[in-house]
């Protein structure tokens, strides 16, 4: 009787930076150090068939802003959590706001202003059993890690005139105990077809599935070796 194989849906085990991180990848992923030069702060991975042009990207970065530390009155878990409308919570306090001013910064960094269009900004969860080591972080016995998530759109259409676009989900994990926000990055290309399909401002299933991806890494996102970190 033939033994049990992998499915082209399991999630693929996958090491980071050295197998100082680690994650969930979807399968037929490709690294892509393996065929250009990629920054030594940076993971990239692109799809190897053409079933999907989504690509992922992780980068270490210095905080634009200081991190608050958690454990204060400021509490991400509220009606922006994971999979909630999050666009007013990071002005809610002072706390939530330098996250929000932080997440705008790097989302600068990743497209131009110019180019670009803000959809929406919400806080996520990260499951603080995959943090172990995080102790400045610990409230009410589990780790707690700040993270937000900006989902923009570049393109001249958006959707709106039924051209194509680029969908991006930009996920800031703020590592306040080693002071270094961990940068996940969901590039999702939206074809014309689709853009016109689903029409301005709805969640066609192409970005649906980007969400679900972005959960999944989120999700798998494990430190195994906190030394990556350069901790100020």
């Amino acid at each position: 009787m033939p033994t049990a194989t992998s499915t082209p849906t399991t999630p693929v085990p996958t090491a980071l930076f050295g197998g100082a991180l680690h994650v969930l990848l979807p399968p037929g992923y490709l690294d892509a150090s393996l065929i250009r030069e990629v920054p030594s702060t940076q993971e990239v991975f692109v799809p190897q068939s053409t079933s999907t042009d989504t690509s992922i990207i992780f980068d270490i970065l210095e905080p634009p802003l200081p991190i608050p530390a958690v454990g204060g009155d400021t509490d991400t878990d509220g009606s922006g959590g994971r999979g909630g409308d999050g666009s007013g919570d990071g002005g809610r306090d002072s706390d939530g706001g330098r996250d929000n001013e932080a997440l705008k910064i790097h989302w600068d960094d990743i497209v131009s202003p110019r180019a670009s269009r803000v959809v929406r900004v919400q806080a996520v969860d990260v499951p603080g059993a995959q943090m172990p080591g995080a102790q400045s972080q610990l409230r009410e016995g589990r780790t707690r890690n700040r993270a937000w998530c900006i989902c923009g759109t570049v393109g001249e259409g958006e959707g709106a005139e039924g051209e194509g676009y680029t969908a991006i989900l930009a996920t800031v994990v703020r590592l306040h105990n080693v002071a270094t926000d961990l940068v996940v990055t969901v590039n999702v290309p939206v074809s014309a077809e689709e853009a016109r399909a689903e029409g301005p401002g709805a969640v066609g299933e192409t970005m649906a599935r980007a969400f679900e991806l972005r959960d999944l890494l989120l999700g798998s996102l494990e430190v195994r070796d906190w030394g990556l970190f350069v901790n100020e």
